[in-house]
């Protein structure tokens, strides 16, 4: 680390939550005693005066759904206490709860209903405003660093800008896209439409950087696809006053070293927190508790992070089931393959892999599944099999160039299905998806594979509820763009070195 960005102490603050959810009393009072602990108190205290009073909620919903993903967002107990937390310390304060849109695109009012986020506006009447995707206004916000690898102009909510306090509201949980892991640094950018690098999730660190996170680790959900983990009963609340060091300690409760999570690693790197777990200071449970809750995890299975080595992984993990499946993938400047996927297209294509196995009647029908060849990345070999799909930009590009003829059959919102001749002088069914990016989404990959497998490969996301619910959301969407009622694009450019929470390091404080 150059430089910190960020002044310390950092304190994180752990507790025990041994009735789940069931009983809200304790989370309560675990989030209260952590806002004391952190020394964030004051903060909060002097909202109004001088500053905004405006309280930034970010909870992680992107994954919420109440079918497939049960556990997969941040519990409505968790968000409501720290609610209760911050109007006990500002009871002036203006609470706006930012929402991002589902990771298949589902109605967000009904999604919200299900996990419990719209009783919090019952609950909290005035004081409380959710703000949906669909009515956010965004602002441009100039990146000040010259190492940014990401773009310098960024395009965010705006009430990043206007609030006076931050607060992250995580759901800790091991996540294929992002190194293997996602709690507080990750929550910046999880917008299901794209697959953020490292450097993307931590330029946003500039734009939003939470004075405060409460981390809900109460059920953990652990290895397989992104939406059906299995959540595991890890019982403990984090509340810390820096993302990363929140980051820190709950990795290294679960048992991954964070200098091997690239988005953590860098943000190290930058200077927005800790360097080593020595820099934090651990209240509550203690470091005794970092020791007993990674004793409990170690045990645990993390589901198959490795796209390359799906096949042997898969049929090692269920003996007398063979996986029908060639797999191709590299990363996209074409090196070799890497233990943790990368982003785009590999990530995406290993989750949707992950999701089918998790379902137990899918599992048993992949042996049944038509022999074909998956590409993600640039191709090193020619495909074996008939029946090629090619997911992204890199893969479709790679295998145009060793296509000697091609004839188009059909082509429709990004997926192509076309007969090919390969320079190898082999015949293949080509099924393209997302030929101009290189992240493609979660419903071109099911449908592709459905359609062309002729119905035979069928992702859990693809039945008759989640079509009709995405179908309807996307027909409301469109109808509001029509009758003018859309997110306004604020004219102005956020400089975010200006910005209150930058204030310490863009004056000089970092030298």
């Amino acid at each position: 680390m150059l430089y910190s960005r960020v002044s310390g102490p950092f304190r994180v603050y752990i507790s025990l939550i041994a009735s789940g959810y069931q009983d809200p009393r304790p989370i309560r009072a675990a989030t209260r005693d952590g806002i004391i602990y952190c020394r964030t108190a004051a903060t909060l205290e002097s909202l109004g005066r001088g500053t905004s009073s405006d309280v930034l909620l970010k909870p992680s919903v992107v994954l919420a759904d109440p079918v497939l993903a049960r556990n997969a967002h941040t519990h409505a107990e968790v968000v409501s206490a720290t609610m209760a937390a911050i109007l006990s310390f500002a009871p002036g304060a203006r609470l706006s709860l930012l929402c991002e849109e589902n990771f298949l695109g589902l109605s967000s009012r009904g999604i919200y209903r299900r996990a419990g986020y719209r009783a919090l506006e019952r609950g909290f009447g005035s004081r409380l405003k959710i703000v949906r995707p669909e009515h956010q206004d965004f602002a441009f916000y100039l990146l000040s660093k010259e190492e940014t690898l990401g773009a310098s102009i960024v395009r965010a909510p705006a009430l990043h800008a206007e609030a006076g306090f931050r607060v992250y509201c995580p759901k800790i949980r091991t996540d294929v896209l992002s190194g293997g892991f996602a709690g507080a640094v990750r929550l910046g950018i999880e917008n299901p439409a794209d697959s953020p690098s490292e450097s993307a999730i931590c330029d946003f660190l500039e734009i939003c950087s939470p004075d405060l996170v409460v981390g809900d680790a109460i059920l953990t959900p652990i290895g397989g696809g992104r939406a059906t983990q299995q959540a595991l009963d890890l019982g403990v609340l984090l509340v810390a006053n820096n993302a990363l060091a929140h980051d820190w300690v709950t990795a290294t409760i679960l048992n991954l070293d964070p200098l091997h999570i690239p988005h953590l690693r860098m943000a190290m790197e930058r200077g927005w927190g800790p360097s080593s777990l020595k820099e934090i200071e651990i209240g509550g449970a203690g470091e005794a508790a970092v020791r007993a809750l990674s004793q409990k995890t170690r045990a645990w299975k993390f589901g198959i992070q490795n796209l390359a080595a799906y096949k042997p992984a898969f049929e090692r993990d269920n003996p007398g089931l063979r996986f029908p499946l060639e797999i191709l993938a590299t990363e996209t400047g074409g090196q070799s393959n890497s233990e943790t996927p990368r982003f785009g297209a590999r990530g995406v294509l290993l989750d949707s892999l992950n999701m089918a196995c998790d379902s137990p009647k899918i599992r048993q029908r992949i042996s049944r599944w038509p022999r074909a060849t998956l590409c993600a990345g640039r191709l090193s070999a020619y495909p074996k099999n008939f029946l090629v799909f090619a997911f992204g930009s890199a893969a479709a590009d790679s295998l145009a160039q060793i296509t000697s003829s091609k004839q188009v059959l059909f082509r429709l919102f990004g997926i192509e299905l076309a007969r090919g001749t390969l320079k190898n002088a082999r015949h293949h069914l080509l099924v393209s998806v997302e030929r101009k990016r290189e992240f493609p989404s979660y419903w071109k990959v099911a449908i592709a594979l459905f359609v062309g497998s002729g119905g035979r490969i069928r992702l859990p996301i693809l039945n008759a509820r989640t079509v009709a619910q995405a179908a309807g959301a996307r027909l409301r969407f469109f109808a509001a763009r029509i009758a003018g009622r859309r997110p306004t694009r604020k004219s102005n450019l956020v400089m975010t070195g200006r910005m209150q929470q930058n204030a310490w390091w863009s004056l000089g404080g970092h030298e």
